[in-house]
C-alpha cells in the first residue's frame, strides 16, 4: 500500500471517528451518553465475549492493557 493511500485511509478513519463521536453527544443516544470509543469498543467485545480477559481485548485493539484498565475501571463505576 502507497504512502498516499495510507494517509488518505487515515483521513477517512479519523472522519468516521469525528462523526461518530457527533453523533453519541447528540442527545439521540442517552443510554450510551458519555461513553468514549474506546469504552464502546470494550463493551462491544465483552458483548460478543463475555470471558474476554484485559490480555484478549488489549490485542484485539491493539492498545496496551494500562490504558484498558482505566477504562474498565470507568466502565465499572458507570456500572456498565
Amino acid at each position: 500500500m502507497s504512502m498516499n493511500a495510507i494517509k488518505e485511509l487515515s483521513n477517512l478513519w479519523h472522519n468516521v471517528g469525528i462523526q461518530m463521536k457527533t453523533e453519541m453527544c447528540s442527545g439521540k443516544y442517552p443510554t450510551i451518553s458519555g461513553i468514549s470509543l474506546v469504552e464502546l469498543s470494550i463493551l462491544e467485545i465483552v458483548e460478543q465475549h463475555p470471558n474476554s480477559m484485559i490480555k484478549e481485548i488489549s490485542s484485539t485493539l491493539e492498545f496496551p492493557k494500562s490504558t484498558l484498565t482505566s477504562d474498565v475501571k470507568r466502565l465499572e463505576l458507570k456500572n456498565l
